[in-house]
């Protein structure tokens, strides 16, 4: 069996939304060529998705964080659609980042998969609630991911939400975090 080798030109434009089909079929070493060919369709997607938070309402102050939600699409033509998004945490003073797995801030930065997609929304645990500090500042970093293969993903800094949290409720209110490490009320 001798196979030869298979290429496009580098010149060769892929363009996005475009579909496309590959033929072949199979010869022997005499020259003879099999009857039947074999097909692969497939669609190029190219585009990246996006997504957005809608809620906190970016360069808001909050009080509680109760929910935290948004959107995503796959924009342009004959896209594979959205099949994810992941969010991400950071606490601008320190540049810790929120780990979704430990429930602690660390260094490096854990994604969780909220649910949906479009929309989308995700439940903060009440560690996470009792983690933020009184007139600190966050970003929320979300980007989405498509259904092509290789699959395309969003940037997490292109889109996303800063806010300010304001603890209004006396320390021994919050649960889940000593008065101690909470910054008093005024």
């Amino acid at each position: 069996l001798r196979m030869p080798a298979i290429s496009l030109a580098s010149n060769s434009a892929w363009v996005d939304g475009t579909s496309y089909q590959a033929v072949a079929r199979s010869s022997d070493a005499f020259g003879n060529y099999a009857g039947s060919y074999a097909t692969a369709a497939s669609t190029m997607d190219m585009s990246t998705p996006t997504a957005g938070v809608v809620v906190p309402v970016p360069d808001t102050t909050i009080y509680s964080l109760a929910q935290i939600t948004g959107t995503s699409s796959d924009a342009g033509s004959d896209v594979s659609g959205v099949s994810a998004v992941e969010v991400r945490l950071k606490r601008l003073s320190d540049g810790l980042w929120w780990n979704f797995a430990s429930e602690s801030w660390s260094l490096s930065a854990v994604s969780t998969i909220p649910a949906g997609t479009n929309p989308w929304s995700l439940a903060p645990t009440e560690r996470l609630q009792a983690e933020l500090a009184h007139q600190a500042s966050y970003f929320i970093g979300v980007r989405a991911q498509d259904n092509a293969a290789p699959a395309n993903a969003g940037d997490f800094f292109a889109k996303g939400s800063t806010f300010t949290f304001s603890d209004t409720a006396p320390p021994a209110a919050r649960r889940g975090k000593s008065s101690a490490s909470r910054a008093p009320s005024t």
